[in-house]
Order: structure tokens, then C-alpha cells, then sequence
């Protein structure tokens, strides 16, 4: 794993002793920020599963994910929420080549990737575009870029907290 002090992320302590594997959260150790793990087994929280973004908080938006998550308590936690667009950008590893993922799959496993020339499609940030809010920012750990998206069309959902 190299020197530990190197290493921008952590698992976070359970309250009864071990740790949260990565897939359930991960603590980014430079912003403080507690990010949602992915599963990869079918389930609520699998990596692969899309999401629309209108937050009205139908089935299949992002906006009724957050509520069944927070519902969960995931990692003892019930306040989890969409990221800014500055804050899911914080995650994107600018080293790693292309094709992606452009995040560090060792912390973030069963992170979606859109390698498909949907190169739009990305994970939904809270930000709406100011110049026409049916559309909203989102980031593509494939290419690394952020982008906007219609907020109608799928996109996946990696939610997050204020860790310190």
C-alpha cells in the first residue's frame, strides 16, 4: 500500500471496534468528506444501477436513493446527500490513462463507467445548470470530466457526507 501517509483515503471505524469495508464508506482524508461505497451485488447500492436526478423523489431518482439510504443508517448515518460538483471532482485521479476509470478503483471498487460514446453520462451532482436548470452537472470517472446531463436521463449516484 506504499507510505500510509500518502494514501488520501481511510475506512472508517465501526462504532464497536474494525472498520467499514470500502464498499459501504470511505473517508477522503484532504477534504474530510465520508463517501459512499458501491456493492456489485444487485442490490439498493450496486454500482451499476442509474438514476434520473429531478429530485421529486420518485422511484428512480436519485432524490428517493438518497432517502433509502439515509433510511439505512449506512455507516451509522442518516444525512448522506447528492455531492457538489467541486466535491465529486475531488475524487477524480488525473493520473490514471484513458479509457478510466479516472478514480481509484482500490477505495471506489464497482464504480460505474459509461465506455459507451454516452461520454455525458456520469455520476449527478446537486449542482443544476444556471442557464437551464432541466439540466444538471455531473462528473465521468471514465474521461474525468464534468459535464451536464438532462436530468430525465440516467446517470449513476455516489453519495456523500460532511466526515470531520
Amino acid at each position: 500500500m506504499g507510505n500510509p501517509k500518502l494514501i488520501p483515503y481511510e475506512l472508517l471505524g465501526k462504532p464497536g471496534g474494525g472498520f467499514f469495508a470500502c464498499t459501504e464508506c470511505v473517508r477522503d482524508k484532504r477534504t474530510g468528506l465520508l463517501w459512499e461505497g458501491k456493492t456489485c451485488d444487485g442490490g439498493l447500492r450496486d454500482g451499476d444501477r442509474l438514476y434520473t436526478n429531478w429530485g421529486d423523489g420518485r422511484v428512480g431518482d436519485a432524490s428517493a436513493y438518497v432517502a433509502q439510504v439515509n433510511a439505512m443508517g449506512l455507516c451509522g448515518f442518516d444525512d448522506w446527500r447528492l455531492p457538489t460538483a467541486d466535491e465529486l471532482q475531488t475524487l477524480v485521479d488525473y493520473r490514471r490513462p484513458f479509457p478510466g476509470p479516472t478514480i481509484d478503483v482500490h477505495w471506489f471498487p464497482h464504480t460505474w463507467v459509461d465506455l459507451s460514446t454516452l461520454a455525458w453520462r456520469g455520476y449527478w451532482t446537486s449542482d443544476l445548470y444556471a442557464d437551464d436548470p432541466v439540466y444538471a452537472w455531473n462528473v465521468n470517472f471514465n474521461y474525468g470530466n464534468l459535464g451536464v446531463n438532462h436530468r430525465n436521463n440516467d446517470g449513476a449516484v455516489r453519495l456523500v457526507r460532511a466526515g470531520r
